[in-house]
């Protein structure tokens, strides 16, 4: 509700074209209405393949404004090198640097200009997506996590 109330319009101001992709289950039953109506949302529901959906996706995003617990999804459209503007919720307990592996922000005009700018300044789309990128094979691909695994057992 956060992100369509407070941005999702507004960069369809700046955006022309924009779309916005929402993949998985949840309940939508808070603005089901709003999404029926505005042509740019795409509510897919579950998946059986959400890296298919990413990887035609420019860029993420992860509006979280409250809940705890593992971040995966900045994880898994990190590996497929899709830059992301989040919240620091959203970003809570990962290695990613503002504005080098990640676009944080928590105000909603960060937010929109986050999108903007990656989705308009395509150098900057660029390096960020190779350091996301580089941030998710370092922290957590498996042959790291199996030599960290390995050097517990060993230790």
């Amino acid at each position: 509700n956060w992100y369509y109330d407070t941005i999702h319009n507004e960069v369809k101001k700046i955006i022309p074209g924009y779309r916005l992709l929402v993949i998985g289950r949840g309940d939508i039953g808070n603005f089901s209405n709003a999404i029926k109506s505005d042509e740019s949302i795409t509510f897919t529901g579950p998946v059986e393949n959400v890296a298919e959906h990413i990887t035609r996706a420019k860029i993420c995003i992860s509006p979280l404004v409250s809940g705890a617990g593992l971040r995966g999804k900045i994880n898994q459209y990190a590996m497929l090198g899709k830059p992301t503007v989040s919240t620091t919720i959203g970003l809570c307990g990962t290695p990613y640097i503002h504005g080098v592996s990640v676009y944080r922000a928590d105000d909603p005009g960060d937010f929109i200009r986050g999108i903007a700018r990656l989705l308009t300044d395509k150098s900057y789309y660029d390096s960020m997506s190779g350091e996301c990128r580089k941030v998710v094979e370092e922290h957590f691909s498996w042959p790291r996590l199996m030599g960290k695994l390995e050097a517990l057992y060993l230790s």
